[in-house]
């Protein structure tokens, strides 16, 4: 969008909030007001649009009411006032067209082309109002109602396709009811006046009606901006998202190739393959940079294998699973972890359990998770359990469950969602990335299972994986 025609729209969006702050409690648009929504413009563009659409129509109708009005009053009027207020007649549908065929909706979108559609209308409401008052025949009742019933007709028909510019339609209204209300009232008697009365009600009436209609109308184009403007942010945060994950998951081989060497130079001094380090403190600074390099790690493991699971690029290598061997291995793991947290882990499965098809890296990935959780979360004295079992269904369960702070349903919710970290004066005594149990339930649904937590705030908390029953059993392949 060029400067004028931004300049432009944020110049009809301010007028047009002016005049919503200045009307808007006298005609009930009060609850319209948001001078944050640019919607002026837009609202301008769709009262265009309206208007050139239904333009043809209404030419037809000034000109098929106008002939039958000629028709009708031959007798009543002379020949050449007929002809010539018919004329008229004709050259303002032939003025509607034209405006329809030279303007395109982004043209009639501006203000001035809005105060041109009211002055249409104001002139030929201003041609309907000279017939109600110059063709008023006072002996001929029939005449008077068919007049009446027509003119009425004719304001019904402009709240129904002006309702979207107010103006215009209380211009057309007022112009062409308000010389035939008038011309009745002069006549003698007092029924004149009560229908007299009667006009300018039902003309009151057709203007409430207007002034609903708009509102409804700005209503309309309202939500209609906010939900385009809603769709394009989302869209945008997709986009942005997206490029962030594919970012983090290429980042892989950039991240672990100089930390895989941090660890493995750790490794080899440690276990001092070349000789001696030689003084007591460089043992112990060579065993925090390998365990720090170790945990930076898996840290980076958990960030980058969350956005491949996002962008499904990461892949499962399925073999046959010996889950009590899995269930060992990580135990001994976090045992040390265990000790020193005052931790107690106890293993409950069966030795004989049938083969697993999934990954195994990955099982240890979610077993490790587990467990890391429960000596992270749990006070000293505690314990955690893990389980392994068949499920009724035939597939496979895996529980993890401790006797730790527990959490809330609220406090669930937000341990599920990735990089969020409950809340607790507990679990701010350790470092994380949030990722544990969202990368944990990821990598259970990649598998085809589900994962649901159980939690009481001071009770401890149980975490359930399940594998279906497609995944188990002694004559599966991997």
């Amino acid at each position: 969008m060029s400067s004028e025609a931004s300049a432009t729209r944020h110049r009809v969006s301010a007028k047009f909030q002016t005049l919503l702050a200045r009307l808007g409690p006298w005609i009930g648009l009060s609850d319209l007001i948001d001078a944050k929504i640019p919607l002026a413009y837009e609202l301008r563009l769709r009262q265009a649009q309206a208007l050139l659409k239904q333009a043809p129509m209404l030419a037809l109708s000034n000109l098929v009411a106008a002939t039958v009005m000629t028709y009708v009053f031959a007798d009543i009027v002379p020949n050449w006032v007929a002809l010539g207020w018919f004329l008229l007649a004709v050259t303002a549908s032939a003025a509607i067209l034209r405006y329809r065929h030279t303007h395109k909706p982004a043209d009639a979108s501006r203000a001035e082309a809005a105060r041109s559609m009211a002055l249409g209308a104001l002139a030929v409401g201003i041609l309907w109002g000279i017939a109600g008052a110059g063709f008023f025949p006072p002996e001929s009742q029939a005449h008077q109602l068919f007049l009446a019933l027509l003119i009425g007709g004719l304001g019904a028909g402009a709240v129904a396709s002006l309702a979207m510019v107010p103006l215009a339609g209380i211009a057309f209204l007022c112009a062409s009811a308000l010389p035939l209300v008038g011309r009745v009232a002069f006549e003698a008697g007092p029924f004149s006046l009560v229908m007299a009365l009667l006009g300018l009600m039902y003309l009151l009436a057709l203007s409430v009606a207007l002034v609903n209609g708009y509102a409804t109308f700005v209503a309309s184009v309202r939500a209609q901006v906010e939900n385009q403007t809603l769709a394009a942010d989302l869209a945008e945060a997709a986009v942005a998202n997206r490029s962030k994950t594919e970012f983090l998951a290429n980042m892989s081989h950039e991240l672990r190739t100089p930390l895989n060497a941090i660890i493995g130079f750790s490794e080899m001094m440690r276990n001092e393959l070349f000789g001696p380090l030689g003084g007591e403190k460089y043992r112990d600074y060579v065993n925090d940079i390998y365990g720090c390099g170790l945990h930076l790690l898996q840290i980076i493991n958990d960030v980058l294998d969350m956005p491949k699971i996002e962008v499904g690029k990461l892949e499962l290598r399925e073999e046959r699973v010996d889950m009590p061997a899995a269930v060992r291995t990580c135990v001994a793991l976090v045992t040390q972890r265990a000790i020193i947290a005052g931790v107690t882990i106890v293993t409950e499965m069966d030795e004989d359990l049938p083969p697993l098809l999934a990954d195994e890296i990955r099982v240890k990935q979610i077993l490790l998770n587990l467990l890391s959780n429960a000596v992270k979360f749990t006070p000293r004295y505690g314990g955690a359990t893990v389980k392994v079992s068949i499920a009724p269904n035939g597939g496979m369960e895996l529980v993890v469950e401790d006797t730790g702070i527990g959490m809330t349903e609220a406090e669930i919710v937000t341990a599920l969602e990735p990089f969020r970290q409950v809340d607790s004066n507990l679990a701010r005594k350790y470092e994380g990335t949030g990722l544990g149990l969202p990368l944990t339930k990821a990598l259970a649904e990649l598998h085809g299972g589900t994962l649901s937590v159980g939690s009481t705030p001071g009770y401890g908390t149980r975490v359930l994986v399940s594998f279906g029953p497609e995944r188990v059993g002694r004559g599966v392949r991997a």
